[in-house]
């Protein structure tokens, strides 16, 4: 008689030794009554691995302040719940195939991330500042005391939904749900460092850390007292600290949009900071994001060791003509002076209209056409590849080419595909830079007078003008490039997208000025805004 497939089932799982006899006998037993054998089956499905739950404090704000477990959490993580401002800022650190979930579209409590992890899933909870610094919900959004009947402007700030963390942390361990806690640095102690107020030291003693709803409570004393949710009106924080006793000359400080190049902070007293904010033209109406205050003898400080705030570009807009990929050194240069790079694709690659020419260049290559290729950027890195990939060529296809960058991205580009230049200028990394230190032709030891050029069609004439000088005959191939022309339309101050790309080259040039940065880039204002 055949076996039936349950009696295989046990030899071929491939168990062996004890196990797989047990296996064997818990099957054979199906044949009497049939019980047995369907828990043996049900005991040889997968384990399902138990999930986790992370409650990660992402810090102030900044993602440079994020610690290193935590970006290893939300590297790993399969579902994420954060608030989406803060979601947007750590976009690149969240593993991209993660589910993204707005606290705002869960029920408020910890149940929707009980049942995600029950279900196997890696959670993680971001926090602004740290988890176990937040207030519970409820009270957030109505302030202590609100069912005595709490003053309306007593709110919280967005992001009230999030249950706390000691909440989720409690209904995990009720649940038998591992999770883990991982500190976040504290908006109330990192935006006033940022602000450049000395907390904790020797001018001042005692750190009281409140809200904004509790500072009418707050009496008089030595230290100073940080105050949370400062932008709900930090003229009215000023007139309850007055009439809790605090003197009117006490130092008064606010910072908004803390650790950010948004960050803003205005330096008063309790009696003058009404005065002093409108002559800042601060308002409610005309700034927004969250604010701390800080109240004692170290807000004075302010004055003089503000040291983020007085960056050379700090608030600077620069308009920075390059895709996301392309501009990342750029960007971070420009951010640790202090300015705010917009990224806008300024050109977009596009298939040639006549392929016929690229492919013709690609066959000059494999068939030693051509003595030198020039690649004068990114993208013409990135076209040549892809032709060489479509037609199932690879960097071995150069063997016997000489190769030469514009500048050191372009050659890092081809060192990813697998080439390495034997030409990068040394000096200026430009057209220019590059003719100052190519070789002219010579007859006795160059056998090919030909160089060829991948390009866009809008790219400038001064490399092949300058080969041609040097005795090179040029062979320009390439691909169409469009102008985006929506930068001009999206924000009040910025230039036509012709003249950008004109002057596309402007912006690596000043960013190595260092700490002159401002003073050289006053003469490219036309491409900057505030």
């Amino acid at each position: 008689m055949n076996p039936t497939p349950e009696q295989k089932r046990p030899a071929d799982a491939g168990n062996g030794g004890a196990s797989g006899a047990a296996a064997g006998a818990g099957v054979a037993r199906a044949g009497s009554d049939g019980t047995a054998g369907s828990t043996a089956r049900e005991s040889r499905r997968p384990v399902q691995q138990p999930g986790s739950v992370a409650l990660v404090g992402a810090g102030p704000g900044v993602v440079g302040l994020l610690t290193l477990r935590a970006a290893d959490l939300l590297a790993h993580a399969d579902f994420v719940v954060a608030e989406p401002g803060l979601a947007a800022r750590l976009r690149d650190r969240i593993r991209s195939d993660a589910e993204l979930a707005d606290p705002a579209t869960l029920t408020g409590d910890a149940r929707a991330i009980v049942k995600a992890a029950k279900g196997g899933r890696r959670v993680v909870l971001l926090y602004a500042g740290d988890p176990f610094l937040v207030r519970p919900a409820a009270e957030a959004l109505h302030g202590p005391g609100d069912d005595q009947g709490g003053s309306p402007d007593e709110t919280a700030s967005p992001g009230a939904a999030v249950p706390s963390g000691a909440e989720v942390a409690v209904a995990c361990a009720k649940a038998g749900i591992r999770f883990e806690v991982v500190p976040g640095i504290p908006p109330a102690t990192a935006i006033p460092l940022y602000a450049g107020i000395p907390l904790g030291s020797e001018i001042s003693g005692d750190i009281r850390i409140v809200h904004a709803a509790e500072v009418s409570r707050i009496s008089p004393g030595p230290g100073s007292v940080v105050v949370l949710d400062a932008e709900t009106g930090p003229a009215d924080i000023a007139k309850m600290l007055a009439g809790a006793g605090w003197a009117e000359e006490t130092p008064f400080a606010v910072t908004w949009n803390g650790t950010t190049t948004r960050q803003r902070t205005v330096a008063s007293t309790l009696g003058g900071v009404a005065a002093d904010l409108k002559a800042a033209g601060v308002s409610l109406l005309t700034t927004d994001g969250p604010a701390v205050a800080v109240v004692g003898p170290p807000a004075a400080a302010t004055a003089e060791l503000s040291w983020f705030e007085t960056r050379p570009l700090f608030g600077w807009r620069v308009l920075v003509p390059r895709t996301k990929e392309q501009a990342g050194a750029l960007s971070d240069r420009l951010r640790a002076h202090g300015a705010v790079p917009e990224e806008v694709p300024t050109i977009t690659v596009e298939p040639p209209r006549t392929p016929q020419q690229m492919e013709r260049a690609v066959k000059g290559l494999v068939t030693g056409r051509y003595q030198w290729i020039a690649f004068t950027s990114v993208n013409a890195v990135r076209a040549v590849r892809e032709k060489f990939e479509e037609y199932g060529l690879d960097a071995r296809a150069f063997a016997g080419i000489k190769v030469a960058a514009v500048g050191e991205q372009t050659a890092a580009a081809l060192t990813a595909f697998g080439v390495r230049p034997d030409l990068v200028p040394s000096g200026e990394q430009s057209s220019a830079g590059l003719l100052e230190e190519w070789p002219a032709y010579d007859p006795v030891f160059d056998p090919i007078d030909r160089v060829f050029l991948p390009r866009a069609d809008i790219a400038t004439e001064t490399l092949a003008a300058g080969l041609v000088e040097l005795g090179w005959e040029t062979d320009e191939r390439g691909w169409d490039c469009a102008i985006e022309r929506a930068v001009a339309e999206r924000d009040r101050g910025w230039v036509a997208q012709e003249r950008i790309a004109v002057r596309r080259e402007i912006f690596p040039v000043c960013t190595d000025a260092g700490v002159e940065m401002r003073d050289m880039l006053v003469d490219f204002a036309p491409y900057l805004f505030r």
